[in-house]
């Protein structure tokens, strides 16, 4: 899976899109996808501060972890 069916996958469960952010600037608050070095993050941003970071070294493994976290998450509708 890359982002761009990540996305689709999210707001296909109903997933608002102010509930995350991929490859952009996090917003207040948000689970956030993005390439960094070569890697791949995915962190929950809150206030300012990255919390529970996870790195991955692939897009799909990185995709798969944030939509297993979306979907047990609370930011479905």
């Amino acid at each position: 899976m890359n982002t761009a069916e990540l996305r689709k996958k999210l707001l296909e469960l109903g997933i608002d899109e102010y509930a995350f952010v991929i490859n952009g600037k996090p917003n207040y608050e948000c689970t956030c996808i993005q390439e960094k070095n070569g890697k791949w993050e995915v962190f929950y941003y809150e206030r300012g501060d990255i919390l529970d970071k996870k790195v991955f070294e692939t897009e799909n493994e990185a995709c798969e972890h944030m939509l297993q976290s979306m979907k047990e998450g609370y930011y479905i509708k």
